[in-house]
């Protein structure tokens, strides 16, 4: 059970494409990025929670992030996943895959994708797929970047520079707070700009920058003002830019090996950098202001095409077609062809390269002009030219210019390039500069660390409490100043004890070997759960034989709940389970286990009984010797199985099924009949029976002379109990001869009738009369064996057989031709058969095929010997193909429910266009949770169950587990004391250990985002909450009143209020609340801490 459970939940985390469900418009109509949610939702980029909300203020995953970052740039490229945390079967194993290839996941030990993803970390994720130039002193715009790491300096200050990042309004970034899904909309939305993610073609000014991440496109006619954006979800399709002005950088990521054509246009800096594979680009007629490649690339400058400044760090090859030119050319990489037929002002390799053939040395600058390699200098550190014969320099020779000496860099300032790791004193502590680091910046753009000491920080005064204190640092003059904060002492009143605790139970002591065994239990740590901690399970028999060993982990409330079951081959007897829960809590509990042998199912004979009544009631005059002896015998053998003592259910279902058989083998005796076939060719005979009221049908068919008024008259074989005819009544003239020749064969009897002729013939009992009618002219009509046909795209029809014409009125020697066509060649093909010489000599058969959804006709035209045409059809209805369903996901794998509470699964079938989306909904215990046939669940009782979703086409299951427990109470805080009175100087609450302490209900630990206390006025009392967030104390500093009010701020942003009035004055004992009533429910205090 549990590994189906596993499975069941596993189908669940399948999922399809690369967006993430955010929400629908009814819950962010008033955020302040309504407008980039909009945006997003129409480009498919991000939709809707199933409920229809957004949610604007949730934090994000991780893997989540992972998930629309892949789908925005088009990641499909994996590399090997090395997390320890992160396994095949999550979800997000492939979206993580492919973070750590595009290299904007750094690989460690673990990931944590779960965990909801910070500010810092997204705008470090953004800036290294974007390409985002790091710029730390941009970031010093932000009020805490004292706080930055290094690293996310430059990263935060990149995106401020170039307007992708604002921070918060007071001018802050917090670059560890988790981030808000607005957020990051917002966030992808600055930096994306507009987004084309169809094959489309795009002619309109963009103010923005431009993302393209699909093959197909073309820009046409336009100016972008910010960056382009080329991603990799182009893979190596095609991209067009015609006439098009990017007055910011074009970023190439995506495109194969002749993809990107750009043409007409003028552009300021190309960026190519594609991960794996070379990118081709074609400039035509087109003006680059300065070309970078870093990998693989392939340039083609044709049409008067320039580019001022490109520099090659990849291997490539450049082609310059005659009227193409390149000012100045730099190259890192060896591997690099250049073919010039045009202008190159300056080329210089850092290795040797290639050039119209001829290899050029490292370090050389040289020319091309109109395909030709001209002045081929050394540079200045080579050795210079051999002066030859003459002694003098020639026109070619140069001197390497005089060079001013340097002058040395001057210190134009300091800043501070990391914050000290004391930022916060005691009242009477001395300054600590640990971790503190000073950077100077030099005339010359230079940077370098400035060694920091006591003497050069000055405005430090901890001989009192101060919010906040500017410290200035002096080096050489220039200064730089940080802020620190001054604070009372705190006396810290002892920590509570830590209590750990370890429960668990059997759902019962006995148990067969099929039948499931549940272990429930909670680890707790000062009672609330510990979630994740790692359970052993294990189980042995008396001589510590193993039988079992399994490892599970609790829930986030510290819960656990396991069922299995010992293996089949079990023997019965008495089991030991130990139950040991890992760290932090290392408590093994035992049980004792018994294992009953399965009690056997009493026998039932009553379908036995049931199945002998009604052979015996049965005539054996009516069947056959042979069957009848056959179902005696198994009647036999069925009474022995019913009077055996002993018989097993095996035994009495096998009896019971062997009667069915037999008396399904019955063969009644035949009872003689009467057929006649009545045949003829050109005009109607009527027959009668000398008895009014019988009437003889035609039942077969067979050819008759042709142009004569012969007609055939055929009796069946079995005719009477003789086999014989046994008289006629001839009149007029019959062909007695003929008649009297066959008398009494079995293939029948010929009977010719002339002009105005009759005959009566009588066959047993029966006399028949046969009557010719008169001639009437044929009637000739076209069909075809089938009327009507349906069938899907693709397929051939009919499924079995052929299809043929069908012509009545007319024999073969009639026709002339006969042609088959379609009547939409669009929607059906026909195919004519060849015309067989005996089968079929006119070609009246053909088949076809189903090309596209419609109806035709399959039309048949027939030509006689004399001219004439006759036309039949047959309707054809293409279908559009299946689409079998290949899965299905739920939008939720488990679901706390309280009893009583409902909620709506959603299913998606996969894929989107699938035929049958039909699915059926079962609960595996409704005693626990029902479902409805739109996923409606319903919580019926305390206790787990598994909702079921399985799809019509291909049976394919998802599932979700439901959660089922007691109605919660209404949140809500209290505070353990209503009034307080103490004197001036003594400590309140009154008593060693005693705090000011917050009770909170309703609410889990997880909900909860904040607990603060504030007090109404610090002259009158003071106010300290401790690390344990639910407790504070305080002294009282002069007569009066203040009032403590303690707030609890949930993740919705709910408040919940408590309030304590402190009167300062003549000591008076403290006032607890009331002690509250005993509630037969259950109730949780948590205690909300603040790390650890």
């Amino acid at each position: 059970m549990k590994k189906l459970l596993s499975l069941f939940v596993a189908l669940v985390l399948i999922l399809s494409n690369g967006t993430i469900s955010l929400g629908q418009a009814n819950d962010y109509e008033n955020s302040w990025a309504k407008n980039e949610i909009d945006y997003m939702r129409a480009k498919g980029i991000l939709s809707g929670y199933p409920d229809g909300t957004f949610k604007p203020t949730n934090k994000m995953s991780k893997s989540e992030f992972y998930r629309v970052i892949n789908g925005l740039m088009g990641y499909t490229e994996k590399s090997e996943n090395q997390f320890t945390d992160v396994s095949p079967t999550d979800w997000y194993y492939e979206e993580v895959q492919k973070g750590l290839r595009a290299e904007y996941i750094l690989s460690e030990a673990v990931l944590n994708a779960k965990e909801n993803i910070t500010r810092g970390e997204v705008a470090r994720i953004i800036s290294v797929v974007f390409g985002i130039e790091e710029d730390s002193s941009a970031a010093e715009v932000f009020i805490d970047n004292l706080r930055f790491s290094e690293e996310l300096k430059g990263v935060i200050g990149g995106l401020k520079k170039n307007g992708f990042v604002n921070g918060f309004p007071d001018g802050t970034f917090r670059p560890q707070d988790e981030i808000t899904r607005a957020e990051v909309i917002k966030m992808i939305h600055n930096i994306s700009g507009e987004i084309v993610n169809t094959s489309d073609t795009v002619s309109k000014d963009i103010k923005t920058n431009l993302l393209i991440n699909t093959s197909g496109v073309i820009l046409k006619d336009m100016t972008i003002e910010g960056n382009l954006y080329l991603t990799e979800g182009i893979g190596v399709g095609d991209i067009t830019l015609d006439n098009v002005i990017v007055k910011g950088e074009l970023i190439i990521k995506g495109g194969g090996s002749n993809s990107v054509t750009i043409r007409n246009s003028k552009i300021k800096v190309v960026s190519v950098n594609r991960q794996k594979g070379l990118v081709g680009i074609k400039f035509e007629n087109t003006l680059v202001e300065e070309l970078k490649a870093v990998n693989e690339v392939k340039l083609e400058l044709i049409n008067r095409t320039k580019i001022n400044k490109m520099q090659l760090d990849g291997k490539g090859e450049i082609l310059v077609e005659e009227g193409g030119a390149i000012a100045i050319l730099r190259i890192s990489n060896k591997n690099v062809i250049v073919r010039s037929k045009g202008d190159i002002q300056s080329i210089l390799g850092k290795q040797e390269i290639e050039i119209n053939g001829k290899k050029v040395k490292a370090n050389v600058e040289f020319k091309v002009v109109e395909g030709k390699v001209l002045d081929v200098k050394e540079d200045t550190n080579i050795k210079p030219p051999s002066s030859g014969g003459s002694g003098g320099r020639t026109s070619n020779d140069h001197e390497k210019p005089t060079q001013k000496p340097e002058e040395p860099a001057i210190l134009t300032g300091i800043k501070i390039s990391k914050a000290a790791d004391k930022l916060v004193y005691e009242i009477g502590e001395k300054l600590d500069i640990t971790g503190l680091e000073v950077t100077g910046i030099y005339s010359d753009g230079s940077k370098k660390i400035k060694e920091v000491k006591i003497g050069d920080i000055s405005g430090f005064d901890s001989s009192k409490e101060v919010i906040s204190q500017t410290l200035v640092i002096t080096i050489d003059g220039k200064t730089a100043t940080y802020t620190i904060k001054i604070k009372a002492k705190e006396v810290e009143k002892p920590e509570e004890p830590i209590n750990y605790e370890f429960v668990a139970e059997l759902d019962k002591k006995d148990y067969t070997v099929d039948e499931d065994i549940t272990l429930s239990g909670r680890t707790l740590k000062n009672n609330i759960g510990i979630n994740s901690v790692d359970i052993t399970l294990k189980l042995v028999d008396d001589e510590e034989n193993l039988i079992t060993l399994d490892q599970i982990h609790t829930r986030t409330d510290g819960k656990l709940i396991y069922t299995f079951q010992v293996p089949a081959e079990t023997a019965a007897g008495v089991y030991k389970l130990t139950v040991k829960a890992g760290d932090p809590l290392s408590k093994a509990l035992k049980f004792d286990l018994v294992i009953k042998e399965k009690e056997k199912p009493a026998v039932t004979k009553d379908n036995l009984d049931k199945k002998l009544k009604e052979a015996e009631a049965l005539d054996p005059k009516e069947y056959t010797e042979k069957s009848w002896e056959n179902l005696e015998a198994v009647i036999s053998n069925a009474i022995s199985i019913y009077c055996k003592n002993n018989a097993t259910q095996e035994e009495v279902n096998k009896a019971v099924e062997d009667l069915i058989n037999a008396i399904g083998l019955l063969e009644k005796k035949s009872v003689e009949e009467i057929k006649i076939t009545l045949d003829y060719y050109d005009g109607k005979a009527a027959y009668q029976t000398s008895y009014p009221s019988t009437c003889f049908k035609i039942a077969k068919v067979v050819n008759a002379p042709k142009n004569s008024n012969y007609y055939k008259v055929i009796i069946a074989d079995k005719i009477s109990t003789t086999g014989k005819i046994t008289g006629y009544d001839p009149i007029l003239d019959i062909a007695v001869d003929e008649f009297e020749t066959l008398l009494g064969t079995t293939n029948g009897v010929t009977v010719q009738l002339f002009e105005d002729a009759k005959a009566t013939i009588r066959v047993g009992e029966v006399q028949v009369s046969l009557v010719p009618n008169e001639k009437e002219p044929n009637e000739v009509t076209v069909t075809f064996n089938i009327e009507e046909i349906t069938a899907e795209v693709g397929e051939y029809f009919p499924y079995e057989g052929d299809i043929w014409v069908v012509t009545t009125g007319l024999e073969d020697d009639d026709i002339d031709s006969i042609v088959i066509r379609s009547s939409d060649e669009k929607i059906i093909s026909v195919t004519q058969s060849p015309a067989h010489e005996i089968q079929d000599p006119k070609g009246k058969r053909c088949y076809g095929k189903a090309i596209s959804p419609g109806e035709a006709k399959i039309i048949a035209t027939v030509t006689t010997v004399d001219g004439k045409v006759y036309t039949g059809e047959c309707k054809v209805t293409v279908t559009p193909p299946v689409v079998k369903v290949i899965g299905i996901t739920l939008n939720k794998t488990e679901i706390p429910l309280e009893i009583g509470a409902t909620e709506t699964l959603v299913a998606t079938i996969d894929p989107t266009n699938a035929t049958n989306k039909n699915i059926t909904w079962k609960s595996n215990n409704v005693d626990i949770a029902t479902v409805d046939a739109n996923g409606k669940v319903t919580a019926v009782a305390l206790g787990e169950a598994v909702i079921i979703a399985t799809t019509i086409d291909g049976n394919k299951s998802a599932a979700c587990v439901v959660t089922v427990t007691e109605k919660s109470q209404e949140a809500a805080v209290t505070l353990n004391y209503s009034e307080i009175k103490i004197g001036i100087g003594e400590d309140y609450p009154k008593g060693k250990g005693a705090y000011l302490t917050a009770k909170i209900v309703g609410l889990e630990e997880s909900e909860i985002k904040d607990i603060k206390f504030t007090i109404s006025d610090e002259t009158v009392a003071t106010l300290v909450q401790r690390n344990i967030k639910t407790t504070s104390y305080g002294k009282g500093l002069k007569n009066g009143t203040a009032i403590v009010t303690v707030t609890v701020t949930d993740i919705n942003d709910n408040k919940y209020i408590a309030e304590c009035k402190i009167i300062v004055g003549t000591g008076v004992e403290d006032k607890p609340l009331e002690p509250e009533k005993p509630d037969e429910n259950i109730e949780i205090i948590l205690t909300y801490y603040d790390g650890g």
